[in-house]
């Protein structure tokens, strides 16, 4: 289903992988620092995939769609002040939009077995 991985790397290029395994994926996302490792994506074509920024614990996640974008969620919702999380570059991100390392796999798992966002997970449209 997923027919690319990129990442961004602040110091280096990193070349996109084609059709990755899931182990090569996993390893992306734990690479993931919020400083010089700040994104991985997962296209299944050029109008549907999905970026992962942050790291260190704190993670923002977004699915993009030609016809729906979609934002994910902490579960139950996460009120306070905005956290700032570099995905490619530092952006301030409401609270309930940061969730943690085990919510983003589970929907990034997902997301590369089936191509769509994962029900079992609380998103939101933008």
């Amino acid at each position: 289903m997923i027919t690319t991985l990129s990442e961004d790397d602040t110091k280096r290029t990193i070349e996109p992988v084609q059709a990755p395994r899931w182990d090569a994926v996993e390893a992306a996302l734990r690479r993931l620092d919020n400083h010089r490792f700040t994104m991985v994506g997962l296209s299944v074509d050029e109008d549907h995939y999905m970026l992962v920024g942050g790291g260190a614990g704190t993670y923002v996640c977004t699915i993009h769609n030609r016809d729906e974008d979609l934002n994910l969620l902490v579960s139950g919702g996460a009120t306070g002040d905005p956290v700032t999380i570099v995905a490619g570059q530092g952006t301030e991100y409401p609270t309930d939009e940061v969730v943690d390392l085990p919510t983003v796999l589970a929907a990034v798992r997902a997301y590369y077995t089936t191509g769509v966002a994962s029900s079992q997970l609380d998103w939101r449209r933008y």
